[in-house]
């Protein structure tokens, strides 16, 4: 035996031509999602709906304005009241 023993591999390309991978199929592109429906209060103002996690009710009486959890927790001013 003259060395270890080697695995024969594919034929070279030929030059014109390389050697691709996998090919993929373009997709048609999806549809938009619609808007979703606006809800209205009773007496007609806007109604958002946001995640219970990230918001809580300014505590001043009468304010009830949302804060962001962290603004609360940085003890920053309400943007509607300005109590802290």
């Amino acid at each position: 035996m003259t060395g270890p023993a080697t695995v024969p591999s594919a034929p070279p390309a030929p030059a014109g031509r390389r050697a691709r991978g996998p090919r993929w199929r373009r997709r048609e592109p999806a549809d938009e999602p619609s808007p979703e429906p606006r809800l209205y209060s009773d007496d007609g103002l806007p109604v958002f709906v946001v995640p219970h996690g990230d918001f809580v009710a300014c505590s001043y009486t009468g304010c009830g304005a949302l804060r962001l959890v962290e603004d609360v927790a940085a003890k920053a001013p309400c943007t509607a009241c300005g109590r802290v």
